[in-house]
């Protein structure tokens, strides 16, 4: 069914279910993650209400058209980001903690060079997970079969795994945090 206005998105595969089919209520999620949800709540209202406005906006006001658009962006970049915490504490029932940088000394080119590495950063990052994932696969096989790796350090590999793709999620929202001062520059 597609998103209407009035309803307000629940995360997850749509906007309606989480993954396993039930409503995302904000009883789904710890107290220290009701502010998110209610953020991401308050931003859908908002950009309906904003989307109404857009509509009834006659064709040559596009000054006032495109401002309304900006906003409905901004919007919908923040309930992104609201996601992205939501959905990693209904995969590993663990808060992701941005990781707060003071990005107000940098200048705009500093700005660009670290949302850089950043990005560069989180490819690596995620190169070396492919490899481990890989790792993993092939040495549970092992396991089962003929003795690889042991059970503890499969367990070791695993909990690396589990620790780099929380440091991957940081970094992208670092990366969404400085792309909005970039553009604001």
């Amino acid at each position: 069914s597609g998103e209407q206005c009035g309803e307000p998105p629940r995360g997850g595969e749509s906007p309606q279910t989480d993954k396993g089919g039930a409503a995302d209520l904000i009883a789904d999620y710890p107290v220290a993650l009701h502010g998110v949800y209610r953020a991401k709540r308050e931003a859908w209202l908002r950009a309906c209400s904003l989307k109404l406005t857009l509509n009834a906006i006659p064709m040559e006001e596009e000054d006032k058209a495109r401002e309304l658009q900006r906003q409905l962006w901004q919007l919908f970049s923040a309930m992104d980001n609201y996601d992205v915490v939501l959905q990693y504490w209904r995969d590993h029932k663990k808060i992701l903690e941005p990781q707060k940088e003071d990005y107000s000394r940098l200048t705009p080119v500093e700005l660009v060079q670290r949302r850089n590495t950043l990005r560069s950063n989180i490819v690596s990052r995620e190169k070396s997970l492919a490899k481990w994932e890989e790792q993993v696969k092939s040495e549970e096989l092992r396991v089962k079969s003929e003795g690889g790796m042991s059970g503890r350090s499969l367990w070791v590999l695993n909990e690396k795994i589990a620790r780099k793709r929380e440091e991957v999620a940081q970094m992208k929202l670092q990366v969404k945090e400085v792309e909005k001062l970039v553009v604001s520059c």
